[in-house]
């Protein structure tokens, strides 16, 4: 089950009761066993450490009927072993009209092989959120981890990073992550399966945010993505909104290494007459390790 309560300050809610209160609201969530693997003990920081097979428990809950610009503090557990308190914030009722403005965090190839790595991910986002606390949500453009497949890697990305629990995270699957990102990341509806093959859309605020998965296929982008893009982009929400952003690990332009890749020069070929013609405003990359 999952517990939240708006509005209430997270310290009083380290205890049983806090939880307790009137206004709490409850979702049963659910559970999954998954196949995956971790280093073999003693490798643990060796970037090719041997793996061995373990089964972990995934868990996931779908939240409905949260009221707008609301903090919600929140709690995730089963029978009496609970997670700390964390929180997040709701997208505001408003648009950009009248001169509202948000900010969000962009983040990307935070990919590392050992616990190190991720500590230096999790400096970089502390320090982050420490110069722009009132940042809205955080899209991370892909490539989590250099080896998709060590759980323990996931661990420490999602671990070493103070705040991670308390902002919304916008993830982009990157080239190096595969099945494995849809398991830490319950993307779609409870009713439907929109996102489910890791691109989907939201609004925020009255900006249309588009999210590809130029994994999503061989070397170029699969039909049925190229299909829902142009859908997306000519629906009602795009076309009135304020800007429309895409959100996209391997960047169609680049003045680096992966410019003349042969996926690259086919994905620029699919995108770029799509974008220009439901005028997408801005494209945000990763993959190049390069600003």
């Amino acid at each position: 089950p999952c517990g939240c309560v708006p509005d209430y300050p997270s310290e009083l809610l380290r205890t049983e009761t806090g939880f307790s209160r009137e206004g709490v609201v409850r979702a049963e969530g659910f559970s999954q066993e998954f196949d995956t693997w971790i280093p073999k003990e003693g490798s643990e920081n060796k970037a090719g450490a041997a793996l061995e097979a373990v089964t972990y428990l995934r868990h996931g809950v779908y939240l409905s009927g949260l009221k707008p610009g609301t903090k919600y503090v929140y709690r995730v557990g089963s029978g009496k072993v609970f997670s700390e308190p964390a929180s997040f914030v709701t997208a505001p009722e408003g648009t950009l009209s009248g001169g509202n403005s948000f900010s969000f965090l962009i983040v990307e190839d935070t990919q590392g092989f050992v616990q190190n790595d991720f500590a230096l991910w999790g400096g970089v986002f502390k320090k982050a959120l420490e110069e722009y606390p009132d940042v809205s949500f955080m899209a991370h453009i892909g490539d989590f981890t250099e080896r998709q497949e060590n759980a323990l890697a996931w661990r420490q990305y999602f671990g070493l990073a103070p705040g991670l629990d308390s902002i919304t995270t916008v993830p982009v699957a990157g080239n190096k992550d595969d099945e494995t990102f849809l398991t830490y990341f319950l993307l779609g509806t409870q009713g439907g399966v929109s996102g489910l093959n890791g691109y989907y859309s939201f609004d925020y605020m009255g900006v249309h945010f588009s999210v590809v998965n130029t994994r999503d296929g061989d070397k170029d982008l699969s039909k049925a993505q190229l299909k829902w893009l142009r859908n997306d982009l000519a629906s009602d929400n795009a076309q009135s909104a304020f800007y429309r952003l895409v959100l996209i690990h391997k960047a169609p332009y680049s003045d680096h290494n992966h410019a003349d890749d042969s996926e690259i020069v086919a994905i620029r070929g699919q995108l770029l007459p799509v974008f220009e013609e439901y005028g997408a405003d801005v494209v945000i990359e990763g993959h190049d390790h390069f600003y």
